[in-house]
């Protein structure tokens, strides 16, 4: 395997124009889902590309804020591809209120995933996509490719939403909360403790610890603050629990790696290697002092999570010639 570019924090100032160049190059465009709504994407394909990473997001993402990993993973030769899931980003939002992180059924997202994976620009790759997921993306990522196990060779889910942290109160209650305002007709609502977007302080954030990727992050959606997107209403969580309850009976048989961030307290790592003892072709590994976003974070941890991300891709793609 050739040496992989890197992308690092020392040089994102002045790889900027660069980055914002490659965005603006990308081909973009939105598809038609249920009921007159749309998901928009992003994509581009570099000349003699034979693999793609399609690049699932997770929960308040959008594919604007993934121009950094997009660049990186184009200039090594990746043809890229990604979707602002339902309800965030640059896709259509489910509620009178752009904030409220909601939606009905997981199933959504995977019906979404299914769409756009029938784009034409994907046709040339369908044998050989690598799934890229974070967070919630793991969790869409799962249900997907449980239903559509060939449309993906490989799957690598950075800190998936297997399990969520309830910090300190019993998941029975969560649930009985959770399902309870529903039924009271209160499922477009903010969940207990949630809110409209309100960004958070560096010093106090619990995403990553690279200043610089995260200040990024915050500044982009000051810039678009259309992609702005706050809490979880007890729809989105009723949805997530559902969701996670079945990707625990689940059983995916293509080669899959895991990372989990060691200092998560977004999503409950522990549930990795529990869930997945039972997935035969699953490696996990566990990156010690990372917070959640893994691809947001200082180089120290991105860079040993990318590389293992490019040894990860190079063995699944190798087998194309058995090399």
């Amino acid at each position: 395997m050739t040496t992989p570019f890197l992308s690092t924090e020392a040089a994102l100032a002045q790889n900027t124009s660069s980055i914002a160049s490659f965005w603006n190059s990308m081909q973009k465009g939105t598809i038609p889902v249920k009921k007159g709504l749309h998901c928009f994407y992003a994509y581009a394909i570099p000349k003699h590309a034979k693999h793609a990473v399609f690049v699932c997001q997770g929960r308040i993402e959008a594919a604007h804020k993934y121009q950094e990993l997009l660049w990186e993973l184009y200039q090594n030769g990746y043809a890229v591809f990604t979707l602002d899931h339902l309800g965030q980003g640059s896709s259509s939002r489910l509620s009178q209120d752009p904030h409220l992180g909601y939606i009905d059924d997981f199933q959504d997202y995977v019906d979404c995933l299914a769409q756009f994976f029938a784009h034409e620009a994907m046709q040339p790759f369908k044998d050989n996509i690598i799934m890229l997921a974070h967070s919630m993306g793991g969790a869409i990522a799962s249900l997907f490719l449980a239903q559509y196990p060939k449309h993906c060779k490989a799957a690598f889910l950075s800190a998936p939403m297997f399990a969520i942290h309830t910090h300190g109160k019993p998941m029975w209650l969560v649930k009985y909360l959770a399902i309870a305002m529903c039924k009271l007709g209160l499922a477009k609502s903010y969940a207990l403790g949630q809110g409209p977007y309100a960004p958070v302080a560096f010093e106090l954030n619990e995403l990553s610890h690279s200043q610089i990727r995260y200040e990024n992050f915050r500044a982009l959606y000051r810039l678009h603050p259309q992609l702005q997107l706050g809490g979880i209403s007890y729809g989105w969580l009723s949805a997530a629990l559902e969701a996670m309850a079945k990707i625990a009976e689940l059983t995916l048989t293509l080669p899959i790696h895991i990372v989990s961030a060691q200092e998560d307290t977004i999503v409950n790592s522990k549930s990795h290697p529990c869930i997945t003892a039972r997935w035969p072709n699953t490696s996990v590994h566990s990156v010690p002092n990372a917070k959640h976003e893994l691809l947001f974070e200082q180089d120290v941890i991105r860079t040993e999570v990318m590389t293992r991300f490019y040894s990860f891709a190079a063995t699944v793609c190798s087998e194309d010639t058995g090399s």
